[in-house]
This record gives C-alpha cells, sequence and structure tokens, in this order.
C-alpha cells in the first residue's frame, strides 16, 4: 500500500508502514489483515474493540468504553 496506516492503542498511535513484497511467503495473509484493519480500524482508538476480542477471566467483558479499567487498558495494550 501507498499509504501508512495508524490505529491507536490506549492512547498511543501505532503506524503500520506497509506489506512485505509480493513474492514473500507470508503475502496474501498480511494483505488481507491489512484490508481488514484499514476497513474496519484504520484511524480509530481500537482499545475497546481489543478487550472486546480477547477474552481474559480477570477482567469482566466491557459493554462500552466506560467498563474499561486502567488496568484492563494496559493489558489490551499490551
Amino acid at each position: 500500500p501507498a499509504f501508512s496506516l495508524w490505529i491507536s492503542v490506549n492512547g498511543k498511535i501505532l503506524e503500520y508502514k506497509g506489506l512485505p513484497s509480493n513474492d514473500h511467503p507470508d503475502y496474501a495473509n498480511k494483505k488481507q489483515f491489512y484490508e481488514f484493519v484499514l476497513s474496519c480500524l484504520g484511524g480509530r482508538e481500537v482499545t475497546y474493540v481489543i478487550s472486546r476480542s480477547w477474552y481474559e477471566p480477570m477482567y469482566k467483558l466491557p459493554l462500552n468504553d466506560d467498563d474499561l479499567t486502567d488496568e484492563h487498558r494496559a493489558f489490551a495494550e499490551d
């Protein structure tokens, strides 16, 4: 891709600079993941999305962004 992709995790900006070359063995998987992130998460704060997707019994399943504790946000960031 010609453009960088940015997402925010717990207020920290992460930049994805692009895909490997077309002949890389994992190119198709990385391209599919890139397109998903670009369409669904690009330019957004994703801590809540990560917390809803990765179950951790130590924390309750958040129903909204306000349900995330600082500790849960840090867990999602790691």
